[in-house]
């Protein structure tokens, strides 16, 4: 009489296949080469710990390679504008929690830099995403003496606009604090030092691009798990009493793919994103896994599957 939870593939059943118990490298082939055989082990066993571990590397690997692809571009945008913003203005400073420049223009101001732009505005008015949107801009700055914004145009989801605050008041009144310590009293900085922060505040923010890049990645892979497991449950009750071998077989499902679709993470491809990708690769391996079991359990087992 077979015994262990629901779900599970024995020894005599592996006897009768005449296979070994796969070393972890092994298992790994399978899940790529021979998926029914990753299926029977994963059912006998309980080792998704180390392939999240496995999971979790890949992510972070491809956010951190993905913002290091991108980082040049990023780099040389932000000097280009530093440059254009600093040749216009000729100074920023910061004076009691506030944002003030040189140069003598009519509020609001903007600067075009190929394609950047930096618009300057006065404490209360704020710019309309229409008016953003209107430009061929890709990125830009949004200037006021009480904050520092940064939007990005997002290409992938039909041209919205994405923000973010830079600085505001409270992280002014931090720079004037700190420069005090140092015994600098005036907090002014002239275009070489705008150029120099510019570039400063690129490589601080390079860790943030690349855990952005990790959400990027990692929340298509969670919704496909959430998705993978809800729908196992609901239509297999023999599950439910094998919930942790069903979380490791799904986590193995979730590699393939992802391997598959961090080639396209690198390319920007306007009409398709990644979340889209990484479900269709996954529905097709889970197709492709399904046709495997069919085919060995009919061949081996001289069973046939509706």
């Amino acid at each position: 009489m077979q015994t262990g939870s629901p779900g599970q593939f024995n020894e005599e059943q592996w006897r009768v296949i005449g296979l070994k118990r796969p070393s972890y490298k092994t298992l790994l082939g399978w899940l790529f080469l021979r998926p029914h055989l990753a299926v029977f082990y994963l059912r006998s066993v309980r080792i998704w710990k180390r392939s999240a571990l496995l999971l979790f590397i890949l992510l972070a690997v491809g956010g951190g390679v993905k913002a290091m692809i991108v980082f040049p571009e990023f780099m040389g945008h932000t000097i280009r504008i530093a440059k254009a913003v600093s040749g216009e203005v000729g100074y920023l400073g910061v004076k009691d929690g506030r944002l003030f420049w040189g140069g003598e223009f009519a509020l609001p101001h903007t600067i075009y830099a190929g394609e950047c732009q930096a618009d300057f505005y006065d404490v209360g008015q704020q710019p309309l995403t229409a008016q953003l949107l209107k430009g061929s801009s890709r990125f830009g700055l949004i200037f006021t003496s009480t904050d520092v914004r940064f939007w990005i145009r997002d290409f992938v989801n039909g041209g919205t606009l994405r923000k973010a605050t830079l600085a505001d008041e409270k992280s002014f009144r931090t720079f004037e604090e700190r420069l005090a310590k140092k015994g600098v009293t005036e907090c002014v900085m002239d275009q070489e030092k705008i150029i120099l922060y510019a570039q400063a505040g690129c490589i601080m923010a390079l860790p943030l691009i690349a855990a952005y890049y990790f959400c990027e990645l990692f929340f298509p892979v969670l919704l496909c798990m959430v998705i993978f497991i809800g729908v196992v449950l609901c239509f297999n009750r023999n599950w439910r009493m094998a919930k942790k071998e069903l979380f490791s077989l799904c986590v193995h499902f979730c590699i393939p793919p992802l391997i598959a679709g961090m080639g396209y993470a690198f390319v920007n491809v306007p009409w398709l994103d990644f979340q889209t990708l990484y479900m269709i690769l996954f529905l097709v391996y889970l197709y492709f896994v399904y046709i495997n079991l069919k085919r060995f359990i009919s061949d081996s087992l001289g069973q046939n599957m509706p």
